[in-house]
């Protein structure tokens, strides 16, 4: 086999493969990929040219997102039929929900159980809160007399631990913060102008990733963002001091 032609060209790459690995690594592409890796802390907001806004400090922040150990006292104390701990907005969202608990909980004979993937289980009651809508994360902070961070205190603390060896879990959840989507200073569309610009409308900010993210996207400054009644996001939160 070893003297086999056939065999030998089957364990090299195509002509063409060959070519196109060649362009890869010489003119646009290439010039594009080093910009990037010489610009490590540069951000790079979701398809526009921005200068950033400097983050705020953050104090007394939780080290990691809210879990269900702590979310669900919320609910069984009567949260979900509680109106003085939802904004207007997040009230009418719970009643066109005619849900009392938060999306893929159920409980059965007293004991609360999750549906992960179409199939019903436990809940695992130390793992962060997920496919929870930003309503719901503000009800559980005015009900624990907490209140969401906003983006630059989420990265300022997330940077700062990073720095300071101290913990920060991120990464299992995206994060709901208290800041609209709004563009920051000089901002510049990208030429595909639908990315953002249509989408600076109020709607939250999430920062961090979550467990299904592509870690090439996983970076303490990546932006995120979807309306406030969206649980269907693999989305949780932290809360901070008021």
């Amino acid at each position: 086999d070893a003297t086999n032609p056939s065999r030998q060209r089957s364990r090299s790459a195509p002509m063409c493969t060959r070519r196109i690995q060649q362009r890869a690594e010489t003119g646009p592409m290439r010039q594009a990929r080093d910009r990037l890796r010489n610009r490590p802390n540069q951000p790079r907001e979701r398809g526009v040219r921005c200068r950033r806004q400097i983050p705020g400090p953050l104090t007394r922040a939780d080290s990691a997102p809210v879990s269900w150990a702590r979310f669900l006292p919320f609910v069984e104390s009567g949260g979900y039929t509680s109106e003085r701990f939802w904004s207007a907005a997040g009230w009418g969202w719970l009643h066109r929900q005619t849900r009392t608990c938060p999306l893929h909980l159920r409980r059965v004979d007293g004991e609360w159980h999750q549906q992960r993937f179409g199939v019903w289980g436990p809940l695992v009651l130390d793992v962060p809160a997920c496919h929870l809508s930003a309503h719901e994360a503000e009800a559980w902070c005015k009900w624990a007399g907490r209140r969401l961070p906003t983006e630059g205190e989420w990265e300022t603390a997330a940077l700062q631990a990073a720095d300071r060896i101290e913990p920060f879990d991120w990464g299992q959840v995206w994060e709901w913060t208290a800041s609209p989507f709004m563009p920051y200073a000089g901002f510049e569309p990208h030429p595909y102008r639908d990315y953002s610009t249509p989408w600076f409308d109020g709607r939250p900010v999430l920062r961090g990733a979550s467990f299904a993210t592509a870690p090439r996207l996983k970076h303490p400054r990546y932006r995120n963002f979807f309306p406030a009644d969206r649980h269907d996001v693999f989305a949780g939160f932290r809360s901070c001091a008021p």
